[in-house]
């Protein structure tokens, strides 16, 4: 994924209910597929799935990239949008 890409995000990331409504895994999930069909690029989500089995050792399986947040959010006693928000968060911080 392109680093102007993912300068997109944190707007959408911090800002979700400007852009879908209701703000669940569904219209969320929704809108990522969209920005990356537009883009033709599956960075993001790409992204996501390694964070989420590297980092935090959360089997990718048939459920995708956001079934892996939903497993993870219910280890931590979080919700699918604190979740999300959180990893996707940690994807465009800043390289240290």
């Amino acid at each position: 994924m392109s680093k102007s890409s993912i300068l997109n995000l944190p707007h959408f990331i911090e800002r979700t209910a400007m852009y879908v409504d209701p703000v669940n895994k569904d219209t969320v999930t929704s809108f990522i597929d969209g920005y990356e069909c537009a883009l033709a690029d599956k960075g993001f989500t790409k992204n996501i799935q390694s964070r989420l089995s590297e980092y935090y050792k959360v089997e990718y399986s048939s459920d995708g990239w956001p079934g892996q947040i939903k497993r993870w959010a219910e280890s931590n006693n979080l919700s699918w949008i604190e979740a999300f928000r959180k990893v996707a968060s940690e994807l465009n911080a800043p390289e240290n």
